[in-house]
């Protein structure tokens, strides 16, 4: 499985991880979260998003481990999308290393053979300059970066906890991708059979 780190290679604060025909279907999101509607605000969504956690609740790696398979496939446990009005704003943060190595394994085991369902992963953990960001920033300047196709939901692996100990929760204001001038896969631009 490929990947890609944005905005470069020097000082990164997300990867990529495409399948290996470069043609991503279905897009799994993974960074830690802290749902505090009072500190972050509310938003409206263009894209439509599927959690597999409950708002207040942990995603434990033994459940992501136990439902990374069945993504595309599996209810989640809450959808919020264009649809759904003002929905709280939640506080993405970046994945530590142990815990953004857990989540690339299980993703490569669950992948790397066979992914007719065309998953890649956006696996987020940070840098000096993107600390943290919120849901409107991952929906209205990344997604839209990596002309993300709206009709197509966004699989949330993030906690809803009130409160996460180990996470320091600062929000950057600005998450652009700046495309690296080197060649790298182009994964929303096919348009495909099961597509039409």
């Amino acid at each position: 499985m490929k990947f890609v780190d944005y905005p470069d290679a020097k000082s990164p604060y997300l990867r990529l991880f495409c399948p290996d025909d470069n043609v991503i279907k279905q897009t799994v999101f993974s960074a830690h979260g802290i749902w505090d509607p009072a500190k972050y605000g509310m938003t409206r969504l263009q894209y439509t998003y599927y959690w597999y956690v409950q708002n207040t609740l942990v995603l434990t790696g033994e459940e992501y481990a136990k439902k990374v398979v069945d993504f595309g496939a599996v209810s989640p446990a809450d959808i919020i999308g264009p649809g759904s009005g003002e929905v709280p704003d939640t506080g993405l943060f970046p994945l530590e290393q142990k815990t953004f190595g857990f989540t690339v394994k299980r993703f490569r085991e669950a992948y790397s053979d066979k992914n007719p369902k065309g998953m890649g992963l956006i696996a987020f953990y940070g840098n000096k300059d993107v600390p943290g960001m919120k849901l409107s920033m991952l929906d209205k300047q990344l997604l839209p970066a990596f002309k993300m196709p709206v009709d197509r939901p966004i699989h949330m692996v993030v906690c809803r906890s009130t409160t996460l100990k180990h996470v320091d929760p600062v929000v950057s204001t600005d998450v652009r991708v700046v495309l690296p001038s080197l060649p790298i896969p182009k994964p929303f631009d096919s348009i495909t059979d099961d597509a039409l």
